[in-house]
C-alpha cells in the first residue's frame, strides 16, 4: 500500500475527528464537510454526511459484466460490495491509476434502500470544512482557488442500482 495514500488518509482521519472537537457555530454560518477526489478527470466534492467510509488496501476482485463502470468487488468489513469508477459514472471513461493495483480507494456510500456499493477514484486529495457560502447553487464547491463539482451521492446510487439490475 502506498504511504502517499495512508498518509493522506491518516491526515482526512485527524481532520474529520477534530471537527467533532470544534464548537458549535451559534447559526452565523453554516458549515459544511466534503472530501475532495479526482475522478477521471474531474475534481469533485463528496459530501461527508453521503459516505460511510473512505476504504484503501481492499483487494478488488475483477468480474465479468455488462456494466462497464464496475471495477470489480471487494470485501469491507465481511461484507462484499460493487466497486464503481465515479469518473465512469460521471461520464467520464473508466480509468484506474497505477495505485488501483492491489490497493485501491474508494468510498463506501449507501442508498435509500440500503445498497452499499463502493465509488472508486483515482486520487484522494484532502478532507475539507467550508463555509456554506463556498458552496454554490448546490452543485460547485470553492476551495483554495479551485473549483470541485458536488456529487449528489445518493441520487447517483439509485442511478447505478438501477441500471445494474435491468442489465442484470
Amino acid at each position: 500500500m502506498s504511504d502517499g495514500i495512508v498518509s493522506t488518509a491518516e491526515r482526512m482521519k485527524t481532520a474529520f475527528d477534530r471537527g467533532f472537537e470544534e464548537p458549535v457555530h451559534d447559526g452565523a454560518e453554516q458549515r459544511l464537510d466534503f472530501v475532495l477526489v479526482v475522478a477521471g478527470k474531474k475534481q469533485v466534492a463528496l459530501p461527508v454526511g453521503d459516505l460511510r467510509s473512505i476504504e484503501y488496501g481492499s483487494e478488488l476482485v475483477e468480474v465479468p459484466s455488462r456494466v462497464e463502470a464496475l471495477l470489480g468487488l471487494s470485501a469491507v468489513r465481511g461484507v462484499v460490495v460493487p466497486v464503481f469508477s465515479l469518473g465512469a459514472l460521471l461520464g467520464g471513461a473508466v480509468m484506474v491509476s497505477e495505485g488501483w493495483k492491489g490497493a485501491p480507494v474508494f468510498a463506501m456510500v449507501e442508498g435509500e434502500e440500503g445498497e452499499r456499493l463502493g465509488l472508486g477514484f483515482e486520487k484522494l486529495l484532502q478532507f475539507v470544512r467550508v463555509e456554506a457560502g463556498a458552496v454554490f447553487g448546490g452543485t460547485t464547491v470553492m476551495h483554495e482557488g479551485e473549483m470541485f463539482e458536488v456529487v449528489e451521492v445518493r441520487a447517483m446510487v439509485g442511478r447505478v442500482v438501477s441500471a445494474s439490475q435491468e442489465r442484470g
